[in-house]
């Protein structure tokens, strides 16, 4: 019997890969989807879409263009419109405050309503804060206290352990479509090459030693 999972499909390279993977392994997660309403959204849906049906996985949209709005004022806009889960700098550096709690609680929240057991992040090394295994274990416990009578879904993060050159690498040895991913926080249309995300997905790509086709405006 397969265990039930959620899956956090941004569509973003770390998570197209590790969709894959689960696959690969035989199993069959439920995606979920957290459209920000960022100018790189549109680009990002149409990868995680993308990716879903040619694996065959439920993918469920969640409109969370609210908290991308609450946001703005409060920081830099160039940290605003930035993805925290693919972000190549130490997080804490750029996020002081973070989102991911109120990301990954309403994932959890998911995971309950479909009694799944797993939440699956394609979270890096060098996105995590010193506390986010920590972090993880009481999301998932304080979820248990709140509703005792649904089965508690733990959250586990599989590339916790790599960075990004390795998840490169790891795609390429699955035959990952891996220009079937997106990164730029800027655009919809063309990863622009300039920004954070667009630096970092070069960077891996060449500390892997593995052709990038990415399109890059610049």
């Amino acid at each position: 019997m397969v265990t039930k999972s959620v899956l956090l499909l941004s569509g973003g390279l770390d998570s197209v890969v590790l969709a894959h993977k689960l696959v690969r392994s035989r199993q069959q997660p439920r995606c979920l989807h957290f459209d920000l309403g960022r100018p790189s959204s549109l680009a990002e849906l149409h990868f995680a879409k993308k990716t879903a049906a040619e694996l065959g996985l439920p993918l469920e949209v969640v409109d969370m263009k609210g908290l991308f709005r609450m946001v703005l004022g409060y920081m830099p806009l160039e940290d605003a419109i930035a993805d925290e889960w693919d972000c190549p700098e130490p997080v804490p550096e750029v996020f002081p405050i973070s989102a991911i709690p109120t990301l990954l609680s309403v994932a959890l929240y998911y995971a309950q309503l479909t009694r799944a057991r797993t939440v699956y992040i394609a979270e890096l090394r060098e996105q995590a804060r010193p506390t986010t295994r920590r972090l993880h274990k009481q999301l998932s416990a304080t979820t248990g206290l709140a509703d005792p009578s649904y089965p508690r879904a733990s959250i586990a993060a599989p590339f916790l352990g790599h960075k990004k050159p390795a998840v490169v690498s790891m795609g390429h040895t699955l035959k990952v479509s891996l220009v079937d991913t997106w990164s730029c926080f800027t655009s919809s249309i063309t990863h622009c090459g300039g920004c954070a995300g667009c630096r970092g997905r070069r960077a891996a790509f060449q500390a892997a030693a593995i052709r990038d086709h990415t399109k890059y405006a610049a």
